[in-house]
């Protein structure tokens, strides 16, 4: 009796399914005469309601192959008995309502292949003229008339791989369109921080997208003015610096006269007193540490200027 109990209790906690699981493997075995009413009614539904998804199921898929055949009279057919099992089924609906239009359209041959014929024209035109589109679009209107119709499947196929190849090429010029347009930033970019030798560079990356740009060229010649200019102000500026240095070492003794490359070292006079006045140390000190500094802000202070110029700073400390 205990055992009896417990089954009980394990079906009301497992349901229609788990009765079926526990009292046996078969409807006829489950469903006894002291089978709980509740049970047994959900159980019963679940297997209807089992067998109607699979008949919908089913009555969709044919009634879908039948379409894509042209058999729109077995279309419906099966479009009803989707309904029967599913009423109200959006899908199903709209497989009986297409079947319906077609059957009602094929009721009139004469006039369905004039519509085909017209459809199918106007994608050849439009094929024609390069306006894909619209010759799909009128393609699709032609197959829906005639499903099945070789030229306008083939037809068709060319138009999708022209529509393929223009969205390739529209994608690879919108690619090439963002490239040419980052480049442009970088070079005005560039010139706000007055990097010519990389507005140079960036602007002829934007004419490696897009040769000949007006815009492109324009600030690439602007920017290879800037480093002409540049360039020539910096030599201006060592050489300034050099000859600034070959003076002092000149006036210190440390280089003579004649052996210096400027000219305004050349003419410079040398220091000819015996001992040097503090304030004259000062001068000669000040100006040493000033030309360190303009070579070392330059990038400018190598070996043999660093080295010319500790003996510079040695003479004036022992003069």
């Amino acid at each position: 009796m205990m055992g009896c109990c417990a089954s009980w209790k394990s079906l009301l906690m497992l349901g229609a399914v788990g009765a079926v699981l526990v009292l046996g493997n078969s409807p006829a075995q489950s469903v006894s005469t002291n089978f709980p009413n509740n049970l047994r009614q959900n159980y019963d539904a679940a297997v209807v309601a089992a067998e109607r998804k699979k008949n919908y199921d089913a009555a969709m898929k044919l009634g879908q192959a039948a379409s894509d055949k042209g058999d729109y009279a077995g279309a419906l057919e099966q479009a009803k008995v989707a309904l029967v099992n599913k009423p109200n089924d959006g899908d199903a609906q709209k497989l009986e309502s297409d079947a319906q239009v077609k059957i009602k359209q094929l009721s009139d041959p004469q006039k369905n292949e004039r519509q085909f014929q017209f459809a199918f024209k106007a994608a050849k035109e439009a094929f024609a003229r390069n306006d894909f589109g619209s010759a799909l679009k009128c393609l699709e209107q032609a197959l829906d008339i005639k499903p099945i119709d070789a030229s306008a499947i083939l037809l068709r196929e060319d138009v999708r791989e022209k529509l393929l190849a223009d969205n390739t090429a529209r994608e690879q010029q919108e690619q090439q369109e963002r490239s040419f347009q980052a480049a442009m930033r970088k070079v005005r970019e560039a010139f706000d921080s007055r990097d010519y030798t990389n507005a140079v560079a960036w602007a002829e990356a934007a004419l490696k997208v897009r040769p000949s740009d007006p815009d492109a060229m324009k600030l690439k010649d602007r920017a290879s003015g800037k480093v002409a200019t540049t360039k020539k102000i910096s030599a201006d500026s060592v050489a300034i610096l050099d000859e600034e240095l070959e003076v002092m070492m000149v006036e210190l003794h440390l280089l003579r006269p004649r052996e210096a490359h400027a000219q305004k070292a050349r003419e410079t006079p040398v220091f000819m007193g015996l001992e040097m006045s503090p304030e004259t140390k000062q001068i000669f000190r000040q100006r040493a540490e000033d030309l360190t500094r303009q070579y070392e802000s330059r990038g400018l202070l190598d070996a043999k200027r660093k080295d010319s110029l500790q003996r510079l700073q040695k003479m004036i400390v022992n003069f």
